[in-house]
């Protein structure tokens, strides 16, 4: 039996999660300097769980050059 590569699909529950978060913090009216912070992170954890994920879905798909953000977002256009 063969066993799939799961890792983007873990990755894309993990970067659903992290994308509610980031949505939560931008509807927070007025935010303070410790709040702005708050969704910065959210942002860059967001970024950076969306173009790890493209990259474990592209490998699983056969493409195995896909070794940074730029190369990522290039080959899944």
């Amino acid at each position: 039996m063969e066993r799939k590569d799961i890792r983007w699909q873990q990755r894309f529950h993990n970067f659903t999660k992290a994308l509610n978060y980031l949505e939560q913090a931008l509807q927070i009216p007025d935010p303070d300097i410790v709040q702005k912070a708050g969704t910065i992170h959210f942002f860059e954890m967001s970024f950076e769980l969306a173009w790890n994920l493209l990259k474990d879905y592209l490998e699983e798909q056969g493409f195995m050059d896909v070794k940074s953000p730029r190369s990522a977002l290039k080959k899944a256009f």
